[in-house]
């Protein structure tokens, strides 16, 4: 009997401890992805940069402003992190990824992008050298997990693989080609 409530008890703690599964938040709906546009603007794209030149090295990086427009008549309001807000964002190529910004006191918030206006995260693009091919295509994915209480803060951890394998809040970014 004690050593029951002993797993009951260990179990509840992992749980709680992982936080909520994606599948507990609400999915976006068709009008929410008619309304939250996710975009790269091609023009502004620069060629991939060696990340310390003079050192040899397999890892380029390329700056990639990430923007996303409400065009809904109400605020949006999601749930990201800190620090690790990299976290809700992925790319379609396997050969690239989003590198993050960590700290020791990373938590979750809530950000806010106003009705008919947009905000631009500045993301630094991972590519391994044998990708780095002009012309590689490529589009980001932002997961948008919509606030409706302060009891969505305590369960939140987009680090949690039901968060990164969840699509039914994720919306990809135009296809873009990585530059000359």
């Amino acid at each position: 009997m004690k050593r029951n409530f002993l797993m009951l008890l260990i179990a509840v703690t992992i749980i709680s401890w992982q936080g909520k599964p994606a599948q507990s938040y609400a999915p976006l709906t068709d009008a929410d992805r008619k309304n939250y546009v996710i975009s790269i603007d091609q023009q502004e794209l620069r060629p991939p940069q060696m990340s310390n030149p003079g050192v040899a090295t397999t890892r380029y990086y390329m700056n990639v402003d990430l923007r996303i427009t409400n065009n809904s008549n109400d605020t949006l309001k999601y749930l990201s992190m800190w620090c690790s807000w990299s976290d809700i964002l992925k790319t379609d190529n396997p050969k690239l990824h989003i590198s993050g910004n960590y700290c020791s006191s990373d938590h979750p918030e809530v950000k806010m992008v106003l009705p008919h206006r947009a905000d631009t995260y500045k993301l630094f693009v991972v590519l391994k050298k044998e990708a780095v091919v002009a012309g590689t295509p490529f589009k980001v994915g932002m997961s948008i997990y919509k606030f409706k209480s302060r009891q969505q803060l305590k369960g939140f951890n987009s680090g949690n693989s039901s968060f990164k394998d969840n699509t039914d809040n994720l919306i990809w970014s135009n296809t873009v080609q990585i530059p000359k």
